[in-house]
């Protein structure tokens, strides 16, 4: 089984692996910021990302996958045609509504929790080990998914500004929440 590290230290996102399995871990990021929605700067969030990557001792040992204002559909899609071992999503939520997408007509959709546990149960099964939620109030989400995964982040806050872009939830991952930053 593999453990996965996930933290983000001065503004740079470090995903490590902590046993020797063979072969490329696949991170799928898949980002959403709806029209009607503040602007985020997911740009600069996915630049520290794949930077943090490219600095990485194991880098050759990932390979990150990208996809853009990501709607319902494409949600499923990404996933069913990159085969993640990791999946992070960056953008908004709201705690009971849930993560916020665009449908095929451009309205705002909500992708709540138990939807989201039912689809992670299936890919689970495919590989999927780890789910990163970088969206404000996605808490009840990572809760929800993490009946089937078995590594998963959320936020319990509303985190405003340049602290969505690498929110302090992720540094303290490896202390699995005892150290009262963490969910």
């Amino acid at each position: 089984m593999v453990l996965v590290i996930v933290r983000a230290y001065r503004n740079h996102y470090i995903y490590s692996v902590m046993n020797n399995k063979a072969g490329v871990q696949t991170i799928l990021l898949l980002a959403a910021n709806p029209r009607d929605t503040s602007k985020l700067q997911l740009d600069v969030e996915v630049r520290e990302i794949d930077e943090g990557l490219q600095r990485a001792n194991k880098r050759e040992q990932f390979k990150l996958e990208q996809k853009w204002a990501v709607r319902s559909r494409d949600f499923y899609r990404a996933i069913l045609d990159t085969r993640p071992q990791i999946v992070h999503f960056c953008g908004h939520g709201t705690a009971e509504d849930g993560i916020i997408l665009e449908n095929e007509m451009k309205q705002t959709v909500y992708v709540q929790a138990d939807a989201l546990a039912s689809m992670f149960k299936l890919f689970a099964k495919k590989g999927v080990e780890c789910v990163v939620l970088n969206a404000c109030y996605s808490e009840v989400q990572a809760k929800a998914i993490s009946q089937h995964v078995k590594y998963v982040i959320g936020m319990n806050k509303s985190v405003g500004g340049s602290c969505c872009l690498c929110c302090g939830i992720l540094r303290c991952f490896r202390c699995w929440g005892r150290c009262g930053v963490c969910l």
